[in-house]
Parts: C-alpha cells; structure tokens; sequence
C-alpha cells in the first residue's frame, strides 16, 4: 500500500499498525512475565518507537532495567520520559509513573 495514500488505505495502514503495536505490547508483557530482560526491552522500545507516549510501556521500561539493578538506567529513562511528555505534550508523568519511579529507586 505505500504510495497509496486514498482514505481505504490510510484506514488499513492505521488498523494494522494498531495490531502491530497490541502484539508488541504482548510480547514484551509476556518477556517479562517469563524474565527475559532483553527480549521484554526490546519490544517494549520497539511499540515506544511507534507511541513514544505509552506511560504503561515506560513504567515497563523501568521495572525491567530495576529487575537488571540498573537504577542509573531507570533514572535516565525517567527523567527522558518525563522530558518528551513536557516539552511534547506540556504535561507530568502520572501519579503512578511518579509512585513507581520512587520506589524502584529508592
């Protein structure tokens, strides 16, 4: 469909970059349900590729790389999150993205 650009196309471009996403999502739900950082890491990184705004997928993000005792890691990608969602969107990290910042590094 590249190069196609009528309203049909736009529709299924954007229905299966959705699909797209859920899997990834699931994948990396499930990588970290079994304990693979890596794989949890990089499919969690690869749907924020597609939706940089996902603070479920960041609050991943930071509980894998705490389960790795990379606490200068989970920092890093707070405050990088917390960047993108104020100078994007002029808003905070949610209450639950805060509360679980503090405790992985605490």
């Amino acid at each position: 469909m590249e190069g196609c650009y009528e309203d049909w196309a736009e529709d299924q471009r954007h229905h299966y970059a959705e699909q797209f996403s859920r899997v990834l999502n699931g994948l990396a739900k499930l990588s970290v349900s079994e304990k693979r950082w890596n794989d949890a890491l990089k499919y969690a990184n690869e749907t924020l590729e597609l939706d940089p705004y996902r603070e479920d997928l960041h609050r991943l993000v930071m509980k894998v790389l705490a389960a790795q005792s990379k606490t200068s890691a989970v920092k890093k990608h707070y405050e990088s999150m917390s960047a993108l969602l104020k100078d994007e969107l002029g808003i905070e990290p949610s209450s639950d993205t805060r509360q679980l910042f503090h405790e992985l590094t605490s």
